[in-house]
């Protein structure tokens, strides 16, 4: 009940069902939900015993999900679970942590708005990963064609970004917010924030159909157990 770097609460709540769940990361801004539900005991109270497991990606998460290795997923972006349903994928999403890309933009020193970022490189995390889905939508909607004012390049994760960035191999990137915060401390520059957009679910909630056909309850009560947000307002 460890597994991500805290223990469950200590209450008297009855044990009902023990439910495998992956994770795809680990920042503060996605996963703030999960570490104060199982915390606080917030699972528990759904009569929920949660086994939280790592893996690193999307497509890993998808893969457990789709052998049963898992019962549900938390995962990034929507995009990812409706290429997979079209694939043949028996699963649904069920709820979402954010409905806001958690993304800041941020330039070298030498590109510090939308505009100096035409014609320039762009980093993003992979080709059709959530990063890459919303920078697209995020410049369409500003009036830039991700296609043909600038270059969106496959960099990695955010360390390799960050190098990136630093080196002057790409103009800008997103990020989340604890590394715009670093960045920007050293002195590049937020360019926007995704989030001010309309609205693009970051961090969703994936079930597999099986699950939802035979614990219908299992459905309701693991989204209520990871919204835990009056408690820490």
């Amino acid at each position: 009940m460890c597994g991500l770097g805290i223990c469950a609460g200590h209450g008297d709540f009855p044990r009902k069902e023990n439910l495998r769940v992956v994770f795809t990361g680990l920042a503060w801004n996605s996963e703030l939900p999960f570490r104060v539900a199982l915390a606080r005991g917030f699972f528990r109270a759904q009569g929920l015993d949660i086994q939280p497991i790592f893996v690193r990606g999307g497509p890993a998460a998808l893969a457990a999900l789709s052998s049963g290795e898992v019962d549900f997923a938390e995962i990034g972006g929507a995009q990812a679970i409706m290429r997979s349903r079209a694939r043949g994928l028996d699963a649904m999403i069920i709820g979402a942590i954010s409905n806001a890309a958690n993304y800041q933009i941020v330039g070298s020193k030498s590109t510090r708005t939308l505009e100096e970022m035409k014609g320039k490189t762009v980093g993003v995390t992979g080709a059709g990963a959530f990063s890459d889905f919303a920078m697209r939508t995020f410049l369409r909607r500003k009036g830039i064609d991700p296609d043909k004012d600038l270059m969106l390049r496959a960099i990695g994760g955010s360390n390799l970004r960050a190098s990136a960035l630093e080196k002057g191999i790409v103009a800008a990137a997103p990020f989340a917010p604890d590394d715009t915060v670093r960045l920007t401390r050293v002195g590049f520059p937020m360019i926007a924030n995704l989030s001010d957009t309309p609205t693009i679910p970051q961090t969703i909630l994936v079930a597999r159909n099986e699950i939802s056909r035979e614990k219908p309850g299992n459905r309701k009560e693991f989204p209520e157990g990871a919204h835990p947000w009056d408690s820490i307002r």
